[in-house]
């Protein structure tokens, strides 16, 4: 459809991208609409997290009581140490996991920690150790670029049928109140 709605080919961004395993340029992406990534810390409470935090690999879902593996990063420590898809998170070392304290839960390991979880497989009860991955502790935001042209504010509008947002002032934004 979007072939035939450009008249131009899109072989090679499917296979690179959507059929393939390239990373996507997000970067260059957002610059034609005048707009960038920005990468910042975590802060909770107003107070700065640690640079790193430990990682599992998984995303999950919430189960009728306990997450549920949705997806498991190729390469990852859930990966690598035998969690599945379909799992059902019961507990890591010994501690009841649910929904609401999953993330805690691991936030309270360390990056490199080694672990025990169990998950129930269908009907059955699998104990795994692994050692915990490490990620960046940070949160991505999507900004307008500073200095956009003309053309990429264009682009924005199009694209978003939204105007282009404005760029404050350091004297505005040192008036703000929140």
């Amino acid at each position: 459809m979007i072939e035939r709605v450009t008249g131009s080919s899109f072989g090679g961004f499917f296979s690179k991208y959507i059929d393939g395993v390239a990373e996507v340029p997000f970067e260059s992406f957002l610059a034609i609409a005048g707009l960038e990534l920005k990468k910042e810390p975590i802060k909770a409470d107003n107070e700065a997290e640690p640079e790193t935090a430990a990682w599992l690999g998984v995303t999950t879902r919430n189960g009728a009581e306990r997450p549920i593996v949705a997806t498991v990063t190729e390469g990852g420590p859930a990966f690598r140490d035998g969690v599945y898809p379909d799992d059902e998170i019961v507990t890591i070392d010994d501690l009841k996991v649910d929904n609401a304290n999953f993330a805690a839960v691991l936030k309270e390991r360390a990056p490199g920690a080694k672990v025990k979880i169990a998950v129930f497989r269908g009907p059955r009860l699998v104990d795994l150790r692994l050692a915990l991955g490490t990620r960046e502790n940070v949160s991505w935001d999507i900004v307008p670029r500073k200095g956009a042209t003309a053309a990429q504010k264009k682009i924005y509008q199009g694209w978003l049928e939204a105007a282009y947002p404005r760029e404050s002032t350091k004297k505005e934004e040192g008036s703000r109140k929140e």
